[in-house]
């Protein structure tokens, strides 16, 4: 089983797609010059992309559980790694409005230190009847995105085989449908709209900068400390998808950099940083290791210290934006620190 999970198909060229996407778009309609609209473009691409995989998703496991076998399973946790993927590009960039932000969280609990999403899933598994849609509205957010199908699908403790478990994967996969397509409708209208100059040039380097924070924090908080590591920390260790998930992670912030923040920084002379920061996107994603999954590296020395050097990579670039970018473009940015729990 450990061999099907890692063997999974992945989205290696879903930055690409987006990339294209967002400036095919530009090509297809004649409109006036939106107010950041490299970043904007590229969050309404990856919003319509998202809601089409979460579409896909819920299709998916309601018609399994017409039926549930084992022989299906598999599909199903590809139909899962699928619009994981596809939400790597939005995650981290809450900027927009509060609407997005309260989204997000529906969207992807994480970081779940407490165990929560599994404590309350098997709580409502003893439950006589399965919730439905309109009950799911007031339940915790711990129970109504991606985290909670991960359990349900990978999860030692779940069987979604099982009726019980598959009706309630199926009322989270509808319910993160409908979450998908309000988030992707919240970016139907440029929310940096009315921004002066120097707000948009705040608003291009703090998008990049925070989403950038919360993928540090995916290595962080795992690595814990020397000889202290926190694999359960990881995101989607249950899958053991995590490494998969952070190469979509910084290909994805790679192409919003050269969409948008890189252009700038040359606009105003500064060609060396620009490149500078360029080589560390791609010196990032090459260090990263070629396995799908952290649990085993963070158990060794050699393992711990390559994820480190993952970390180490992306925090130069971090320094990159705090120290030299922002002081040159006239802004100052700080980094979003998000917390579960």
């Amino acid at each position: 089983m450990v061999n099907q999970i890692q063997n999974m198909p992945k989205l290696a060229t879903l930055p690409a797609i987006l990339f294209a996407a967002s400036h095919l778009s530009g090509c297809q309609f004649v409109e006036d010059k939106q107010p950041n609209q490299p970043l904007w473009q590229n969050q309404k691409s990856a919003s319509s992309l998202f809601q089409n995989k979460t579409e896909a998703l819920a299709k998916q496991v309601e018609d399994f559980c017409r039926a549930p076998e084992q022989a299906g399973v598999d599909a199903l946790r590809t139909g899962w790694q699928q619009s994981m993927s596809a939400w790597m590009p939005l995650q981290g960039i809450d900027m927009g409005s509060e609407q997005l932000l309260s989204l997000s969280w529906q969207i992807q609990f994480y970081p779940d230190k407490k165990n929560t999403t599994g404590r309350k899933l098997r709580q409502l598994l003893k439950e006589e009847k399965i919730l439905t849609q309109g009950q799911m509205a007031s339940q915790s957010v711990a129970v109504q995105g991606l985290g909670a199908l991960e359990w349900l699908l990978f999860d030692k403790a779940s069987n979604i085989t099982d009726s019980k478990n598959c009706a309630l994967a199926s009322q989270i996969s509808t319910y993160l449908s409908s979450t998908a397509k309000q988030y992707h409708g919240a970016w139907a209208v440029n929310p940096f709209s009315g921004a002066n100059d120097k707000a948009q040039v705040k608003n291009s380097l703090s998008a990049l900068s925070h989403q950038l924070d919360r993928v540090m924090k995916k290595l962080s908080m795992p690595l814990g400390k020397p000889g202290l590591s926190k694999p359960f920390q990881a995101e989607a260790w249950r899958s053991a998808q995590s490494l998969n998930f952070l190469r979509d992670s910084v290909s994805s912030m790679k192409v919003l950099y050269d969409a948008d923040l890189r252009e700038l920084l040359v606009q105003r002379g500064a060609d060396d940083l620009a490149n500078r920061i360029d080589e560390h996107w791609d010196t990032a994603l090459e260090s990263i290791p070629q396995q799908p999954g952290m649990k085993s590296l963070l158990s060794s020395v050699d393992g711990y210290r390559s994820l480190l050097t993952v970390f180490n990579n992306l925090e130069y670039i971090q320094l990159a934006l705090s120290d030299e970018a922002a002081p040159l473009l006239g802004v100052v940015v700080g980094f979003n620190s998000t917390d579960g729990d």
